[in-house]
């Protein structure tokens, strides 16, 4: 449970999201607002961001939140003995001390999304320093973690295989922004969805998180739920790799596969319609990005008519005309395309309902799960 380790596990991060406090945080609405940070300003030029830290922001040994602190942990994202998969995000970035509760990060170039970076959670440096890198990972703290969260690490159990079955946390007595009304609470980790479901349907848990759409239908006592709709701040998208080939490579390729692409019926497909398709890398309900972005309409009609005119055909047929398992051909390059996705099987199934799409306008797809 260390935030600068956490990136890649749900769980360690819902776990260090309420141990640990960043300078900002999301609210209910999405939106960016204040935590250890008191307030921010930002410089004319979006270079300097300048951070003033609450005063009564304490550890949970009762140690007072500095810019020591917040120094401390950037610096030691930044540095790549610590493995820290933070490291990318704050590359580039200087930070400086200006006294206990004021801190300056220094970009060298704007960045829009910056705001987002300073919601990673800080280390206690008087707990952490004394930790080698080489012992980063492996340090006892990142089972029993001291953060600044409204709660506080209590206790935890383990199973036969040293494999960790249970949290409990208590409410954090001195937290800044005051006590949380839930005095304990204790999270359960399950092998699977099903298994996590299953353990609700007979009563060991009182609440869930992260339910796919396709299993609400397997939940009992629907009564006793408040099933929310959260909006995360992430996207998951289909990026081309521009230097394989001859078929990616090509702009036109790229706008007819965008026209072939029924984004709103992945949305209903794979969500049960519990999402928004998205035509930008900044996501236009988290951040203020203006509606006048270039939207690609489903249109595989207009897809076909631009592989025609960029000389896409069939073999044997005329221009622009794929038979109904037919694969368009330019010369001796047939339209093949990669898709690579994870087992993840919400991105498993969106990558085969685009072959399915990508198809019907003459495009070979070939996907690879790792």
């Amino acid at each position: 449970i260390n935030p600068l380790l956490s990136q890649a596990n749900d769980a360690d991060r819902d776990l260090v999201s309420l141990i640990y406090s960043g300078l900002l945080q999301y609210n209910e609405e999405g939106k960016l607002v204040p935590d250890l940070a008191k307030s921010y300003e930002v410089s004319s030029d979006g270079l300097n961001y300048t951070i003033y830290l609450k005063e009564n922001a304490t550890w949970h040994d009762t140690k007072p939140v500095t810019a020591d602190d917040i120094v401390y942990t950037i610096q030691t994202a930044q540095n790549q003995d610590y493995g820290s998969l933070q490291r990318l995000n704050w590359q580039g970035v200087e930070i400086q001390k200006v006294n206990d509760t004021t801190v300056i990060f220094k970009l060298k170039n704007k960045y829009a999304q910056f705001p987002n970076n300073l919601t990673l959670s800080i280390l206690p440096k008087h707990i952490w320093e004394p930790v080698k890198p080489i012992n980063f990972p492996l340090s006892d703290l990142n089972l029993k973690p001291i953060g600044s969260g409204p709660y506080a690490f209590k206790k935890y159990q383990k199973d036969d295989l040293g494999q960790i079955q249970w949290y409990e946390l208590t409410a954090n007595e001195q937290y800044y922004d005051g006590r949380s009304y839930i005095d304990t609470v204790q999270i359960r980790f399950y092998p699977s969805e099903d298994d996590m479901i299953a353990a609700y349907n007979r009563n060991e848990i009182k609440n869930l998180s992260y339910v796919s759409p396709q299993n609400l239908k397997k939940l009992k006592f629907k009564q006793r739920l408040d099933i929310r709709q959260v909006k995360l701040p992430r996207y998951f998208g289909v990026f081309f790799n521009q230097s394989q080939g001859l078929v990616i490579g090509n702009k036109n390729v790229r706008l007819a596969l965008n026209h072939a692409t029924e984004k709103q019926a992945l949305v209903d497909t794979i969500l049960a319609g519990r999402g928004s398709p998205v035509y930008s890398p900044l996501i236009e309900t988290v951040l203020d990005v203006g509606s006048d972005i270039p939207k690609y309409q489903y249109d595989p009609e207009q897809a076909k008519k631009i592989l025609a005119a960029d000389g896409w055909a069939e073999p044997d047929l005329p221009t622009g005309q794929a038979g109904e398992k037919g694969i368009l051909k330019k010369k001796n390059t047939r339209l093949t395309v990669r898709l690579t996705t994870s087992t993840f099987p919400e991105l498993a199934q969106v990558a085969n309902l685009l072959k399915e799409q990508w198809a019907k306008i003459g495009v070979e797809v070939t996907v690879d799960a790792l």
